[in-house]
């Protein structure tokens, strides 16, 4: 199983690197095309969140990203931003909670609207969980996928 770690400046430049690291351990995961393209998108669009949130708050902390290729893909981005004020209580359903997943019945479509980044990951990623931890924690997305490989690998 491998496990990959990486932190980036909050600057929209690392983007793209961020986006081939990830289609590439991917790939090296298993996982086919279609499946690559989404995770692809999904990190993405957490690390757009992330940059977005750092540069708003003046925060100069790395922002961090983790993957992992067990029986699940798991992508992991960790910016350090404060707690968002309604959004982050109406997610996390109190601070340091994880939220189960986002497509339960239990948070309102127009809450959720609230966040348009959570709404564009809601519909990329079916196993996706948001926590808010404490203020120099900021949020955490945790995304993952099943990992379909040929017996013996």
């Amino acid at each position: 199983m491998a496990h990959i770690h990486l932190t980036f400046s909050p600057d929209p430049a690392y983007m793209r690197t961020v986006r081939l690291v990830v289609a590439a351990v991917a790939r090296r995961a298993g996982l086919g095309a279609d499946a690559v393209e989404e995770i692809r998108l999904a990190t993405a669009e957490a690390c757009a969140r992330a940059v977005a949130r750092h540069r708003a708050h003046r925060i100069s902390t790395p922002i961090e990203v983790s993957m992992s290729d067990g029986d699940r893909f798991t992508v992991r981005v960790t910016d350090h931003g404060p707690p968002e004020p309604g959004i982050g209580l109406r997610y996390s359903k109190g601070a340091g909670v994880v939220v189960n997943d986002l497509n339960d019945d239990d948070i309102p479509d127009d809450e959720v609207t609230a966040d348009m980044s959570f709404v564009l990951l809601k519909g990329l990623v079916a196993d996706l969980k948001i926590a808010h931890g404490s203020a120099s924690a900021g949020t955490e997305v945790f995304m993952s996928w099943p990992v379909n490989r040929p017996v013996g690998r």
